[in-house]
C-alpha cells in the first residue's frame, strides 16, 4: 500500500521559499504533491499543473527540481524524505515479523535493548539500521577505493602508519554503505557536504563523528546528518536574499556630500 504521507518541516520550507510570491509558493507545493503521487515529472505533466501561462512561474521555481537520466524533474528533498519514511515503515513491519531483533548490550546499563532503539523516526537519518548487512571484510573495488581516498584526503589523513586506525574506520564505513546499496548516496552527500562547509565556513565534523558508528551501520554519521544538497541550496538562497536586503537598505550619502562641498566653498 502506498504511503499516504511524508514528513514536512515548516522551517525548512520557509527558508527555502524565502522571497517567493504566494503564486510561486502555491505552484511549488502543487508540484511537490504531484511528485509525491506520481513520481518524477515530465515537462508535459508540469505544464498541465501550471497551466497555459505557467512558463514564468516555472522559470522562477525550476531550480528547486533536479533532472533525472530520463529528463524528468524531481525535488531531491521530497524523494529523500519519501525513501527515509519507506525504510522506517519497512523496518517496523519486519520488526512485527521478528526480523529486526538483535542482542546488542547497552554500555550504560548492560541490558538487552532489543529492537526499540533502532526504530524512532528521526528527521536526520535513515533508521532502517537492523536490516543492514554485516560487513566482516572490506570491500575493495574502484568505486569504494575512490570514495575512501576522497574522504581521507578531505580530512587530511595521509599514509603515515600512525593513521592506520583512521584508514580502517573510513574503509569499514564505505564498505558497509556499499554493501547496503548506499554508496551513491554517500558520494552525493559528501560532495554537497564539502560545498556547504566551504561556502558557509562552517567547521567540518571530526572524522569519527563524520563517519558514525559501526553499531548503527554508519547511518548516524555527519555525512547523513542533513540533506546536504538541500542545506547548501537554502544557504545560497539566504545569502542572496541577504545581499539584496543590504543593497536595498544602503544609505544614500550623495545629498550629504553635496552639502558638505557647498559648505567648504
Amino acid at each position: 500500500m502506498k504511503d499516504p504521507a511524508f514528513l514536512f518541516y515548516p522551517n525548512d520550507y520557509l527558508g527555502g521559499t524565502l522571497g517567493m510570491t504566494f503564486e510561486q509558493k502555491g505552484a511549488y507545493i502543487e508540484l511537490l504533491m504531484v511528485q509525491f503521487n506520481r513520481g518524477h515529472m515530465t515537462s508535459h505533466m508540469i505544464g498541465q499543473v501550471l497551466g497555459q501561462n505557467g512558463g514564468q512561474i516555472w522559470s522562477s521555481i525550476k531550480d528547486k527540481f533536479s533532472v533525472d537520466s530520463n529528463g524528468c524533474y524531481f525535488n531531491e528533498r521530497l524523494e529523500f524524505e519519501q525513501n527515509k519514511r519507506k525504510a522506517y515503515s519497512d523496518s517496523r513491519r519486519n520488526n512485527i515479523k521478528g526480523k529486526n531483533q538483535h542482542s546488542k548490550k547497552s554500555s550504560i546499563d548492560n541490558k538487552n535493548i532489543g529492537h526499540m532503539t533502532s526504530h524512532m523516526e528521526n528527521e536526520n537519518r535513515d533508521v532502517n539500521i537492523n536490516e543492514s548487512k554485516e560487513v566482516n571484510a572490506y570491500v575493495r573495488n574502484e568505486q569504494t577505493e575512490k570514495s575512501i581516498q576522497e574522504i581521507l584526503t578531505y580530512f587530511g589523513i595521509d599514509d603515515n602508519p600512525a593513521n592506520h586506525l583512521k584508514h580502517a574506520l573510513v574503509a569499514k564505513m564505505v564498505s558497509t554503505l556499499f554493501a547496503n546499496g548506499l554508496i551513491d548516496t554517500l558520494n552525493t552527500q559528501f560532495v554537497n557536504y564539502q560545498r556547504y562547509k566551504k561556502e558557509s565556513n562552517e567547521k567540518p565534523h571530526g572524522l569519527n563523528s563524520f563517519c558514525g558508528t559501526d553499531e548503527l551501520k554508519f547511518l548516524d554519521g555527519g555525512w547523513n546528518a542533513e540533506n546536504w544538497a538541500n542545506k547548501l541550496r537554502t544557504y545560497k538562497e539566504q545569502q542572496q536574499n541577504g545581499k539584496a536586503t543590504i543593497q536595498e537598505q544602503k544609505p544614500d550619502f550623495s545629498e550629504f556630500k553635496l552639502r558638505r562641498a557647498n559648505a567648504s566653498e
